[in-house]
């Protein structure tokens, strides 16, 4: 995977993700390039951690996950 390709090449992990910031209008946060642990696992907690740290500033922002009921994302907007 990611960790052991980083792993081999020595290229750091780039995390990132889109913060709303308003109607439309979203930001892209780049976090600091993560050097890859000799142990994938180790890497994948670096990079987890990141998120997870991210997910407690604004946990408003991750709720997303509730909408993943059957159907619910694949039905148009009643009007």
């Amino acid at each position: 995977g990611p960790y052991k390709l980083a792993i081999k090449t020595g290229a750091p992990i780039m995390p990132g993700y889109l913060r709303r910031e308003g109607v439309g209008k979203y930001v892209f946060v780049l976090g600091k390039p993560l050097i890859p642990c000799e142990n994938p696992m180790d890497s994948a907690r670096s990079f987890l951690g990141w998120y997870q740290e991210r997910i407690k500033e604004a946990p408003e922002l991750w709720h997303f996950w509730d909408e993943f009921e059957e159907g619910k994302l694949c039905q148009p907007p009643t009007p």
